[in-house]
């Protein structure tokens, strides 16, 4: 997914923060924590 994807998703799911990912994370947190993986250490 491209970075500029990703933050067009990420902005609407912060719009609507009940919504919630696996294991019932807020979905902004499950985007933050894959955008992270997927960067990978610098």
């Amino acid at each position: 997914m491209s970075a500029d994807t990703w933050l067009a998703t990420a902005l609407d799911q912060a719009a609507d923060p009940a919504a919630t990912g696996p294991g019932g994370l807020p979905l902004w947190e499950v985007r933050l924590a894959e955008a992270g993986r997927a960067c990978g250490p610098e």
